[in-house]
């Protein structure tokens, strides 16, 4: 029986006494965890992936894998262009067309049908592939790839072909009635299920959570929200994602605002709504979510 690259590389891994090196193009979450958990009496331990944020967005690689290598102590590094899949243990390589993801590793007929060659780490080839990976890669965010640089979004913003600069259109209690099927979908409820991409099945709270953290505007709150204790209003909501999303954001209708600031205290992680009143603006709390809502 031919080995799935996952266990060769969780046995490379389970061998290794200095140092772990992942370098592929995308990444998943659970197939991540799996080969940190096998390495993880290793000292020297790196993650680089492409980590871009179109990728991230379409679900090539699973924003969770941030939080994955961060739980497991591993710096991850975003590298422009990468499209290699090579892991190191110490002084030997395994290397092909394998990436860290459930589907690359798993290996037919759940997953892909990969190749991945043991080579000596030290020839040249692959020392100056990790040379060259390390000197152009930048420790990667939450959100991906510095989305502030991307200023061709920035024309985007209330567009739903562009999931990154998504801009919700309904009321966000009224759309989970919707997608459970209560009530009927009205326009603005179908707009932003196609645009989260959400089928008629997903009807659950954790569910919706996770499509619109394929959001920019979510994965900024939410970083933005750790280890936060005081309430964020709309002029600092905008004002964030201004500087971390798109500077479009600034220019934003009070009442978009409101919306989107429903949406995340409706569904964005550690943050919970806190209604206008007469003499209050809206404004995001932050809170903590049902351990059976958690999606991590």
């Amino acid at each position: 029986m031919i080995e799935t690259p996952i266990g060769q590389i969780r046995q490379l891994f389970a061998r290794a006494n200095r140092r772990v090196i992942i370098v592929s193009a995308f990444v998943g979450a659970e197939a991540l965890d799996s080969l940190l958990e096998s390495a993880r009496r290793v000292p020297e331990r790196s993650v680089y992936v492409r980590w871009d944020l179109q990728d991230i967005a379409s679900g090539a690689s699973d924003w969770r894998s941030w939080d994955v290598a961060r739980r497991h102590g591993v710096p991850i590094f975003a590298c422009p262009g990468l499209h290699a899949k090579l892991y190191i243990a110490d002084n030997k390589a395994l290397l092909g067309s394998a990436n860290a993801t459930t589907p690359g590793l798993s290996g037919p007929p759940k997953g892909n049908l990969e190749l991945l060659v043991l080579e000596d780490a030290g020839i040249d080839p692959i020392k100056q592939l990790v040379r060259r990976v390390q000197e152009i890669s930048s420790p990667a965010s939450p959100m991906g790839e510095d989305v502030a640089l991307q200023d061709p979004l920035a024309s985007d913003v209330g567009h739903h072909d562009r999931i990154p600069v998504w801009i919700p259109e309904s009321d966000p209690a009224r759309f989970l009635k919707a997608m459970a099927g209560e009530i009927p979908h009205n326009d603005e409820s179908v707009r932003d299920r196609d645009a989260l991409r959400l089928g008629e099945n997903a009807a659950g709270r954790a569910e919706i959570r996770k499509a619109t953290f394929n959001a920019t505007a979510f994965r900024v709150v939410r970083a933005a929200f750790e280890g936060r204790v005081s309430p964020m209003g709309i002029p600092e909501l905008r004002s964030l994602l201004s500087s971390q999303a798109s500077s479009a954001m600034e220019g934003l209708s009070r009442e978009t605002a409101e919306r989107l600031c429903q949406w995340l205290g409706e569904f964005g992680e550690n943050t919970v709504m806190v209604s206008a009143t007469a003499t209050t603006s809206a404004q995001l709390m932050p809170g903590k979510l049902l351990a059976s809502e958690r999606i991590r």
